[in-house]
């Protein structure tokens, strides 16, 4: 289960990340990055997954380990975000989209986080909109190096807020080894249990797209 508009608020508000400078980005795996923050002193390892029913943003103890081959959105974010600061960094409405304003003093990009199950993305821009670079590479959706990303930034009206409250509320992780925990460490310890079974979950589901859209083709051949 990806988290959803409410548990990502609570999870950016914990954070505090605007003011902080990303030391260093890792990318272990095609759907996962981490950005290693620092800010007043502490330091931070914060994840992105974008793994389907997986999809989040949180702070994670466990150790990040690097990929033996660098991938080709890594190794752009290395050069060309790894060392900026943070200025601001929100969710964009209700929809899931996290927008991340960084900058350094002669350059400035921003970062969106699009965490829904089926269709995740990471892609930076520059002060214009143009892509420079994204996660997975999308030419259907015009998302690939050149192309314009817009994106409607809209606040949510309090009606809209308050039913996204009741029909999507923040898990409250019941158990004693979620007591007295901050939302992100309750986060990252369910997943990181559970890291295996929402991974069998998500081979299912591509099988199950696959299976569909194969149906689809030998109709349209019939």
């Amino acid at each position: 289960m990806s988290l959803n508009c409410n548990e990502l608020n609570v999870i950016l508000s914990e954070l505090d990340l605007p003011g902080s400078f990303i030391q260093e980005i890792v990318q272990p795996a095609y759907d996962f990055l981490a950005l290693r923050t620092i800010k007043h002193g502490e330091l931070r390892n914060i994840v992105i997954c974008t793994g389907a029913n997986a999809c989040r943003i949180n702070e994670t103890k466990s150790r990040i380990t690097k990929n033996e081959k660098p991938l080709r959105f890594h190794e752009f974010l290395r050069s060309h975000v790894q060392g900026m600061r943070i200025n601001s960094c929100s969710q964009i409405g209700l929809d899931r989209i996290v927008k991340m304003d960084v900058s350094t003093w002669q350059q400035k990009y921003y970062i969106y986080i699009r965490l829904w199950s089926g269709a995740a993305n990471v892609i930076v821009t520059d002060e214009g909109g143009t892509i420079l670079d994204c996660m997975y590479r999308r030419p259907k959706r015009k998302e690939v190096t050149g192309e314009t990303f817009i994106i409607e930034e809209r606040l949510p009206t309090e009606e809209e807020k308050a039913r996204a409250a009741e029909k999507f509320p923040v898990r409250s992780f019941e158990g004693e080894a979620f007591e007295g925990l901050s939302f992100n460490r309750k986060i990252d310890i369910f997943y990181t249990e559970h890291a295996a079974t929402l991974s069998r979950e998500s081979l299912l589901a591509q099988a199950e797209k696959w299976y569909k859209i194969g149906r689809a083709s030998c109709r349209e051949r019939v």
